[in-house]
């Protein structure tokens, strides 16, 4: 069981603004894990940000270094990656991804995440310029496309309500409830 752990690879999937990067931040120091984000992995390797990549070079050349990124967190132990919102759907990467680790997507409400797009200060080349109903279609048109490939996840949880006990339950079992779990003998 523990060795199991020990070559662990979680990976959050999920649309953007459903809350990856934070929850992958929070699961990954539960767990004593690392946290990687395939997004600052893209941008580390360009040397610069994914705005500027979209307006540069475009999202095609986007998503093959987001590809190149993901394999680096395949070569990883013990990590949790939050995933850009659309790389699970290009290429085989929900199949690499379900292969070597376990997939978590984190499902929001169309509407919940036009309230977080709208209320975000980061910058998303996608969702650049649009409110209101112009980004609800936004959502719903790219929900309709990516939710099949998010859908494949070993788990989905709801992103609106998720509590870290209910997240470290689905993944590992009724033996981690909150408290219970630990890494190592030492626990």
């Amino acid at each position: 069981e523990s060795n199991k752990k020990s070559s662990m690879r979680i990976f959050l999937v999920g649309f953007m603004a459903s809350g990856k990067s934070s929850v992958a931040r929070r699961l990954a120091r539960r767990l004593g894990f690392t946290y990687v984000d395939t997004d600052r992995l893209v941008e580390q390797d360009a040397g610069m940000g994914i705005a500027r990549i979209f307006e540069m070079e475009g999202e095609a050349a986007f998503r093959i270094r987001e590809q190149k990124a993901l394999g680096k967190t395949l070569e990883m132990e013990q990590v949790v990656v939050a995933t850009g919102g659309g790389l699970p759907c290009v290429g085989d990467n929900m199949q690499r991804m379900l292969g070597s680790g376990r997939v978590v997507y984190l499902c929001m409400a169309p509407e919940s995440l036009v309230y977080r797009l709208e209320y975000s200060r980061k910058r998303r080349p996608l969702a650049d310029g649009l409110k209101g109903e112009a980004l609800l279609n936004m959502v719903n048109e790219r929900l309709a496309v990516r939710e099949p490939y998010y859908k494949q996840a070993h788990c989905i949880i709801r992103g609106e309500s998720l509590r870290l006990s209910q997240l470290l339950n689905l993944l590992f079992g009724e033996e981690s409830l909150p408290g219970q779990f630990r890494i190592g003998s030492d626990g």
